[in-house]
């Protein structure tokens, strides 16, 4: 390992802090966990959390904001500040973002849209697009799953929920990586991304225009529809929200969905026993399977947290206005709760994992999320016999708000 652990984790080389999570996040957490469980970085200026029971507490904690405003603006350079201003206040309107009671009020409105009948709803068009997209694959040589499967499945998916055209999808997905890139920063990359990000925004907010104004002539049986149907004593989702809304569920119902199909399937190709159990038994074991792919390698690796006062966790004083990062992935690697938590075991029970949050922040998109990976995985062990990788060490995204491979070649033996 070219940088120690302990100069990575006490040092104030920001580099070294960054590379070491995007290689293997899970050593340095078990050594911050170890050596220092609530540890003011230097790097990064903020609180990092690792264990389990703190994370699990403070998902849930009123004293901490998820509000980002403030984070954002301390991070940029004087003349990227008026530049993201429109940014910021657009993401500040995202649910993830939003403080009470705003975001009970925006999430009971959405609820009545993105219902569970509506998502069930789903699983004969997933099932149709699950089985074309391993036909194709069964068509290719070696291919790069990332890009043939797990990229395309959620982006169709929510697409058509959306009624976002065909021929837009493309740039739509452009523009939103662009958005996530700069709403995930927590460091001084932040600067880099704020001139793609606004842009981002700009076309995102020029393309769902259109598609608002017409829903709003004539209502379709898309997700923009219901949103601009909704409503609750008296209550609707205001034109800021609703763009808002449209945009965060475009980004967020692509984004995890696409992570956790990647490592899910890097996962057993790593571990034959593994898929073989899930091949043996795919109905009965898909759902256990799915929540422990979410729980080794979590699409949301952490959740970003603003003090709102001065308070103290286990000795340590957490000043009003620090940024807290609760490390998602740390938790749910964590020995005290989870035995031998690096290894993959498809039958693992309990498995209390906090990859969606919880409490009022808990993923209103999970269970979309786990319907696409349960129909997904479920084919491809009734399907594929062979997943052999062409590498033993495939690339991860530079986005250190979403674990998630950037590319996954493999051969795939298809029948």
């Amino acid at each position: 390992m070219p940088d120690s652990l302990e100069r990575v984790c006490l040092s104030g080389d920001y580099q070294a802090f960054v590379r070491q999570q995007l290689d293997n996040p899970y050593a340095l957490y078990d050594r911050l966990r170890k050596l220092d469980p609530i540890h003011w970085c230097k790097p990064m200026r903020c609180w990092l959390l690792t264990r389990y029971s703190d994370v699990f507490a403070l998902l849930n904690d009123s004293r901490l904001s998820t509000n980002r405003g403030g984070l954002y603006l301390d991070l940029l350079t004087p003349e990227n500040r008026l530049l993201a201003g429109p940014l910021v206040n657009h993401i500040n309107t995202w649910m993830l973002t939003m403080d009470e009671p705003r975001r009970t009020r925006c999430r009971r409105l959405v609820s009545l849209a993105f219902t569970p009948r509506m998502i069930t709803g789903l699983r004969p068009m997933i099932e149709r697009v699950v089985g074309e997209l391993i036909d194709h694959l069964s068509k290719q040589g070696p291919v790069d799953f990332m890009r043939e499967f797990a990229e395309k499945l959620p982006a169709y998916v929510i697409s058509d929920m959306l009624g976002i055209p065909r021929e837009d999808r493309d740039h739509f997905q452009e523009w939103a990586v662009a958005l996530t890139r700069f709403s995930a920063a927590a460091g001084p990359e932040l600067n880099n991304f704020v001139v793609p990000a606004s842009t981002g925004l700009q076309k995102l907010i020029e393309l769902f225009d259109p598609l608002i104004s017409e829903r709003r002539l004539k209502p379709q049986d898309d997700l923009i529809s219901s949103l601009l149907l909704v409503e609750e004593n008296g209550e609707q989702l205001s034109q800021e929200e609703l763009f808002a809304m449209c945009i965060f569920l475009f980004i967020a119902g692509q984004d995890t969905t696409m992570a956790l199909l990647g490592s899910s399937v890097w996962l057993l190709s790593q571990d034959a026993e593994q898929f073989a159990e899930l091949r043996a038994q795919p109905a009965g074991l898909v759902e256990m399977a799915v929540e422990e792919f979410i729980r080794c390698e979590s699409p949301v690796p952490r959740g970003v947290r603003r003090a709102k006062k001065t308070f103290q966790i286990d000795g340590r004083q957490i000043e009003q206005d620090q940024t807290v990062i609760l490390l998602i992935g740390a938790a749910n690697h964590d020995p005290a709760r989870f035995p031998e938590p690096h290894r993959l075991d498809i039958k693992r029970t309990p498995n209390q994992h906090v990859g969606f949050g919880r409490g009022p922040h808990f993923c209103i998109g999970a269970p979309l999320a786990r319907l696409e990976a349960q129909i997904a995985l479920l084919e491809i062990a009734r399907r594929v016999s062979t997943l052999r990788p062409l590498t033993d060490h495939p690339q991860w995204t530079t986005n250190m708000g979403l674990r998630s491979l950037a590319e996954l070649p493999l051969e795939i033996d298809v029948a």
